[in-house]
């Protein structure tokens, strides 16, 4: 595709519809899943979190298998198309392209890491409010303590930050670009 004006109208159209799948993910778990959870949503949460914080959002949901199934849904398929049409876009906007592929790659790893974790870590959770009863409490203890839990909100820190300033960062060039191109004979 060598016509700039075409180009341009393929870069608007996969970033709007990144942004549309991303609202749609937002809003959707915001409305069904945050209330459930006192909107604590772990892959929107910016800042560390804990096992219990994930323990507590997973016992939250687990009182509501449909929207437990929704969330767990929502990493396996929704995400990765937002994750997909994101990158998509910041390779075909963002310039220098190294820089575009490193972003990207990096964002990608990040939230698919970010997706699997969850899943796992969720998978585990409900296992053991299924099994466990309210007197198991080294069962559910355990389930509390898991370190590894810091790593998965250090990991959703990185990717939230990376994926916004990649963003601001393709945004603000493309308009400095435009701005450069409109001023020059």
């Amino acid at each position: 595709m060598t016509d700039p004006a075409a180009r341009h109208a393929w870069v608007h159209l996969i970033g709007a519809l990144a942004l549309i799948v991303l609202l749609i993910e937002w809003i959707t778990l915001y409305r069904i899943v945050g209330p459930l959870t006192g909107y604590f949503l772990p892959q929107m949460h910016f800042g560390a979190f804990t096992s219990g914080d994930l323990f507590t959002f997973a016992a939250e949901l687990s009182n509501n298998q449909d929207r437990f199934d929704l969330y767990e849904r929502f990493l396996q398929w929704v995400d990765p198309v937002f994750i997909l049409l994101f990158c998509l876009w910041l390779f075909k906007a963002m310039r220098p392209r190294l820089l575009a592929l490193a972003a990207l790659l990096c964002f990608a790893m990040l939230d698919l890491a970010e997706n699997a974790l969850l899943l796992y870590y969720l998978g585990d959770l409900r296992m053991v409010l299924i099994v466990a009863e309210a007197s198991d409490a080294p069962a559910l203890d355990a389930a509390m303590q898991d370190p590894t839990v810091l790593f998965l909100s250090y990991i959703t820190s990185a990717k939230l930050a990376l994926g916004v300033l990649s963003a601001a960062y393709t945004i603000g060039s493309g308009i400095v670009n435009r701005s450069r191109t409109k001023v020059a004979p």
